[in-house]
């Protein structure tokens, strides 16, 4: 199984990444098995109640799991409902969770309440236009790169899942102060999806479930109070505060503040309003698990696609950044069917079940494999594309129980965010610091994408950075402090020289910190970070070696003959602003800019 499970994690060699291009050691696996069913061991329990009658001890010992990645049978195992449950889902959700539910038995009569939760997440959709999507992506992509792009260094996968969660936060209508809380949630129920589709099978995280319903639940509740709040403010507003904002939540920004159509206004606005059976409180089950479990599908689909076009042929690279919205989109969907972004389902058979002259035991649970279609030697070229979001093939005569409810939702947010990477002026992947080796995308269990550090040529979309050096004082402290104090003084000119000799520096100075025993300097400066601080290396080495000599952890001195482990000295002790935001009024105007008042 170990063995199985490296196979498993095995994403391959793009161009670029190693040595030589191969494929995964998982779509080799996959390849191998020639769409037959396989049944492989499985580290999940037997049974699924963990605390059954202390007369009928658990049952305990290894299972078997099914791969299935014949087309047909996946189309199969998607669509009849009789021998194929969605129940592995409800180790997470429960009996009512929207993924875990199936269709009324034919005959049976009754509610079809995966019908009316489909419906009713339907009907809170449809009510956005086209234009109001795009814009919202934007704006979300726009502010998660305040401080998802502060750096040349940076993790798209990071960068995606808080431009989800600005999007779908706004879209529902949740405030500034519940972003963390989301976070949250959608980190931990995202890991929970996983591991009941495929880390159970590998890996034994027995409190990876508890986790996720713990922030779920927390999710839930909030989104139950904001759904009331909405509802008591339509009908008497708040008489003081800001003025357009006295019918919103507090901490939540009015839609016209981001030039959005209001109405339809957020989801949770509407919701209690909605018609539907649902109660309230299944109505923000809903909506909290809609939003949790959505995320992680984004965050992974935009680091495989922006992986591809940057491994890719060039022509296709620049292609791609010069589409417009419709082709993109277009594209998008194209490639996602070679790289689905939930590449496994699972399923669990109700009863006894031969697919072909194969047969599975009733209570089992099958891997659905959705790459699958890319080496069935049974499958057709129409197959490719059909289960790019959960769905099947056009024209089936049944739809699958899960084709993705929030696509339309997700595909405007998903273009967005490939665009705004790929024209990242000079984006390209990471490279290992030791080896020189292009960094790959970090994978959970071989499918959910957790980290893929990409850089870029931030100085040429925003020329400032900041540095902020905090030192401590060596003791004695107060003596010392004062020593520093008329240093700093008595070299006010040789500083204001050397500042203004380098050019590129907006603003400077010294200020002590904690009661007085750490000295920091500031600055807001041009360029790279190593030649700025060479430059005062050389230029005003001598200054720093006296004030070094009352800092502790000061480099090797004299400065200006050791200026690399300055450099290095400097940033070690350099901080960065909070969440790694800066503002600036003026991000691409430089310092000689400011002096000739010229503006960029």
């Amino acid at each position: 199984m170990r063995q199985l499970f490296d196979w498993w994690c095995d994403d391959g060699e793009r161009a670029g990444e190693g040595d030589a291009v191969r494929p995964s050691d998982r779509q080799e696996y996959i390849r191998s098995l020639g769409g037959t069913p396989t049944a492989i061991k499985s580290r999940s329990p037997l049974q699924n109640d963990p605390a059954p009658p202390l007369n009928q001890p658990a049952p305990q010992g290894v299972r078997d799991v099914f791969l299935l990645s014949n087309p047909e049978h996946i189309r199969r195992a998607l669509t009849d409902h009789d021998n194929f449950s969605n129940i592995p889902y409800a180790a997470l959700g429960g009996a009512a969770f929207l993924l875990a539910m199936d269709p009324p038995k034919a005959g049976a009569g009754g509610v079809d309440w995966h019908a009316e939760q489909a419906q009713l997440v339907g009907a809170a959709f449809k009510q956005y236009t086209e234009h109001d999507l795009h814009r919202l992506a934007r704006v979300s992509v726009e502010q998660a790169a305040l401080t998802g792009l502060a750096r040349s260094d940076f993790d798209l996968a990071e960068f995606a899942e808080q431009a989800a969660l600005r999007y779908m936060g706004t879209l529902f209508g949740y405030g500034f102060q519940d972003h963390p809380l989301l976070e949250e949630a959608s980190r931990t129920t995202y890991r929970a999806l996983q591991y009941l589709a495929v880390g159970q099978h590998f890996v034994t995280e027995p409190g990876t479930l508890a986790a996720a319903q713990q922030t779920l639940g927390r999710l839930i509740a909030r989104t139950s109070q904001l759904v009331d709040e909405y509802d008591n403010l339509s009908r008497s507003k708040r008489l003081h505060g800001w003025k357009p904002g006295r019918d919103w939540p507090t901490g939540v920004l009015p839609w016209s503040e981001l030039g959005l159509t209001d109405p339809p206004g957020p989801v949770l606005k509407r919701l209690p309003k909605m018609t539907s059976p649902l109660s309230g409180r299944d109505r923000a089950a809903i909506a909290a698990t809609v939003v949790a479990g959505t995320l992680g599908n984004i965050q992974s689909a935009v680091c495989l696609l922006v992986r591809e076009w940057l491994h890719g042929p060039a022509d296709e690279l620049e292609a791609a950044r010069g589409f417009n919205d419709a082709d993109l989109e277009k594209a998008i969907e194209h490639r996602l069917a070679q790289l689905p972004p939930v590449p496994v389902l699972p399923r669990r058979t109700v009863k006894s079940v031969w697919l072909d002259l194969f047969h599975i035991p009733a209570d089992t649970d099958c891997l659905l494999l959705l790459e699958g279609h890319l080496f069935c030697p049974n499958a057709h070229q129409a197959d490719a594309g059909t289960r790019v979001w959960g769905g099947v093939a056009a024209g089936s005569a049944k739809q699958a129980m899960h084709a993705c409810l929030g696509r339309n939702l997700s595909k405007h947010l998903v273009a967005a965010l490939v665009r705004h990477t790929l024209q990242l002026k000079g984006v390209q992947p990471a490279l290992d610091p030791l080896t020189g080796r292009v960094l790959k995308i970090e994978r959970l269990w071989g499918f959910a994408c957790t980290r893929y550090p990409l850089r870029y040529e931030r100085e040429r979309v925003r020329v400032q950075q900041n540095l902020i050096v905090s030192m401590r004082i060596k003791t004695p402290i107060s003596d010392n402090a004062q020593r520093l104090r008329r240093l700093i003084a008595a070299g006010v000119p040789r500083i204001e020289h050397a500042l203004n000799g380098w050019g590129h520096v907006h603003f400077a100075w010294f200020e002590f910190s904690d009661d007085d025993t750490r000295l920091v300097l500031r600055t807001i400066y041009d360029g790279p970070f190593e030649s700025y601080l060479q430059h005062f290396a050389l230029q005003a080495g001598d200054l720093f070696d006296q004030l070094f000599e009352y800092l502790e952890g000061a480099p090797p001195r004299p400065v200006a003959e050791h200026p690399q482990a300055f450099v290095e000295t400097l940033r070690r002790y350099n901080l960065a602003p909070l969440a790694g935001y800066l503002y600036s009024a003026h991000p691409r105007m430089e310092a000689p800019q400011r002096r000739g008042g010229s503006t960029p």
